[in-house]
């Protein structure tokens, strides 16, 4: 398992893996008074990993 969250780790340009509390407060905020006039929105929540998978060296070949 360590080997596998290094691997993910490598891939995220911010250099670290999620975690809970990342994605909590983003939730926090969709459920609260000022996400009222949100009727919509995808927001991945991933460190940037999916904006830089093409930078990865085996982003071609679909592994990490």
């Amino acid at each position: 398992m360590a080997a596998v969250l290094q691997t993910f780790s490598a891939m995220s340009p911010l250099g670290h893996n999620g975690q809970p509390v990342d994605a909590v407060e983003a939730l926090l905020f969709f459920a609260s008074d000022q996400a009222s006039f949100i009727t919509g929105v995808v927001l991945p929540i991933d460190g940037g990993v999916m904006a830089g998978v093409n930078d990865h060296p085996n982003a071609s070949r679909g592994i990490p």
